[in-house]
């Protein structure tokens, strides 16, 4: 095929994806050399490293009062001995937020810190918990609908005031507006109250033509 620069860097880019997701996280490339052999063709030579394959090693979590570290660890699919992978630890992170999203806390951070050992080929895990408060849903606003009524998008949600601000549910009210084929984009955030613990729900749309 032709030489794209655009799609060339996009390759590079999935060359390193690909490794990495073998658990060679150290991978990069060295080096790219262009050989002519003959006119209008070419040849790429890729010069990489690719580094130890990594492992999952200890894997530990601190910071959570909340729930007991049994309950927090079911979240968690990496096991020690499997392959190392970001995308795995960007799953297990995530759901680990929504355990404590769908319980109101909005506000919860989860921070994996890795400690590669190059000489097992571990890498030790420890998953860092800050809870923050529990919030509750003060009310619903709904903006940038000029031709959908309100009621209509109300409908579709899973949420209501009183209610604990539960993210889980917050997702799949957004999903169900956007399976109504009404809007171009439909963003949820949560907005601060005067109360300390309450937080607004804002819908923001943005209708189809």
């Amino acid at each position: 095929g032709i030489l794209k620069e655009e799609q060339f860097e996009d390759d590079k880019d999935r060359l390193t994806e690909f490794y990495r997701e073998h658990g060679y996280i150290d991978f990069r490339i060295n080096d790219i050399k262009i050989e002519y052999p003959e006119e209008k063709w070419m040849v790429i030579k890729f010069d990489v490293f690719e580094g130890s394959q990594y492992k999952i090693g200890a894997v530990s979590v601190k910071g959570n009062q909340l729930f007991p570290t049994e309950e927090v660890s079911k979240n968690l699919t990496m096991t020690s001995g499997e392959t190392f992978t970001p995308s795995a630890l960007e799953k297990d992170t995530g759901a680990i937020r929504d355990m404590y999203g769908t319980k109101g806390y909005i506000d919860t951070r989860v921070d994996a810190r890795k400690q590669p050992n190059i000489q097992t080929g571990n890498m030790d895990l420890g998953i860092e918990i800050d809870e923050g408060d529990q919030a509750f849903i003060e009310k619903v606003e709904i903006r940038g609908n000029t031709k959908t009524k309100d009621k209509v998008i109300r409908r579709e949600l899973a949420v209501s005031p009183g209610e604990v601000f539960d993210m889980v549910s917050v997702r799949r009210s957004r999903q169900r507006l956007e399976g109504l084929n009404y809007f171009e984009k439909v963003d949820t955030s949560p907005e601060p109250t005067d109360i300390p613990n309450r937080r607004n729900l804002v819908i923001n749309v943005e209708e189809k033509n």
